[in-house]
């Protein structure tokens, strides 16, 4: 706040230095100790950086663990940090092409809903990646620029809390599959369990299906964007418990298109262009492509081979739900969306959700054996079963 910003100018200006002539740049604690401070020290001894303390609010990390909530005000943006640690299949450092198009994804995606009447009626919102900063390593020296590299920056991004209204609640997507330790008798329930005792287990997977398929699918068919909406890049409101709309995240470097099969190319952003040396330390982080089907499988991949099938196989064990049920009442989604909107018709073999097989990021490989290779296999898709005859 305004406050903080004053003492940290008068700090500056103890130090004989000018605010105006400084980017703040907030820093986690672990990443301050043991990257910048060593990274660093040859611009913290110039005066180039400048330590100025911790911020007076206080911050919890999310299960990403770089990104930080705002505790003292949640409706404040989080703030996504560069760490240099691998967790799930990557490491999470923040290239600085993809902190400077986040707000420029950000913007289009938002065009894109509000100029779109079925959008709007689907409700969705998505937390918009507001503000970024980046600490310049091109001036370093070759020697130093791979211990520089994305390891300091930062990617503000709105809070859902500014979204909900005072009877709605939020909660993660792959929250949805948790299980809690609910008494000291050691009895354990899922976290949706008193939703699926209350609607009926079917109503309320059909619902949650309904809210959550259709945007995605929507972004896919009527726009030509695939989306990486994992079960941590979906937040799901409800009211006492019935799905009501999703939020969707992470656009920075989550998104990804054909510039030649957008719907709407008139629009497309001018984006920070991919480093070549960004390329070669990670092949795996791309926006653009000129195959459509990888446009797809983006989505088919995160959602429903990840996010999805979490989720079916949860019911199943949990509630005997059969899968092959599940992803019956995934398909009466696709095929509902898809009667409703023939406009789109061509469309729908283009990105075509119901093929027999997609391929997907083999991510344990990923996390043993690094980035610099792609590493993709074919699966079977559970939504062939229920393709229709016209495909």
């Amino acid at each position: 706040g305004a406050a903080r910003w004053q003492a940290f100018s008068e700090q500056l200006a103890r130090q004989g230095r000018k605010a105006q002539d400084y980017q703040l740049i907030p820093v986690h604690p672990w990443q301050w100790k043991n990257v910048i401070a060593p990274v660093f020290y040859p611009e913290l001894v110039s005066g180039e950086l400048i330590y100025l303390g911790a911020s007076d609010d206080r911050w919890q990390a999310q299960q990403s663990i770089r990104t930080l909530a705002n505790v003292t005000e949640k409706t404040r943006p989080y703030v996504k940090l560069a760490m240099s640690m691998t967790n799930t299949s990557s490491t999470r450092i923040l290239a600085r092409h993809t902190v400077m198009n986040g707000p420029i994804i950000t913007d289009w995606l938002q065009q894109l809903i509000d100029t779109d009447q079925t959008a709007r009626n689907l409700k969705f919102v998505i937390l918009g990646e507001v503000a970024g900063v980046s600490f310049d390593t091109q001036p370093l020296p070759a020697t130093r620029m791979a211990q520089a590299y994305g390891v300091m920056g930062a990617i503000w991004r709105e809070s859902i809390h500014q979204y909900l209204q005072l009877d709605e609640q939020a909660v993660p997507f792959n929250g949805l599959s948790h299980v809690e330790h609910r008494y000291d008798g050691g009895e354990q329930a899922p976290f949706i369990d008193a939703w699926i005792r209350q609607y009926g287990l079917e109503a309320w997977t059909r619902q949650l299906l309904e809210v959550t398929v259709s945007p995605i699918i929507h972004m896919l068919y009527a726009e030509g964007i695939g989306m990486e909406s994992h079960g941590q890049n979906i937040v799901l409101v409800v009211r006492d418990g019935w799905p009501q709309r999703i939020a969707l995240k992470d656009f920075h470097d989550g998104v990804r298109y054909s510039p030649d099969h957008l719907a709407r190319p008139a629009m497309r952003p001018d984006l920070v262009p991919l480093p070549a040396s960004h390329a070669k330390i990670n092949r795996n982080s791309f926006i653009l492509t000129e195959d459509v089907n990888a446009v797809r499988d983006f989505t088919c991949d995160s959602f429903f081979f990840i996010c999805l099938a979490e989720m079916a196989i949860f019911l199943r064990r949990h509630y005997q739900l059969p899968e092959a049920r599940f992803w019956e009442m995934t398909a009466e989604v696709v095929l509902r969306y898809q009667a409703e909107h023939p406009q789109h018709r061509s469309r729908y073999s283009l990105f075509d959700v119901f093929a027999p097989t997609y391929e997907v990021e083999e991510l344990t490989k990923r996390r043993l054996l690094g980035d610099g290779e792609r590493r993709f296999k074919s699966v079977p898709n559970p939504l062939h079963p229920f393709r229709p005859s016209s495909c």
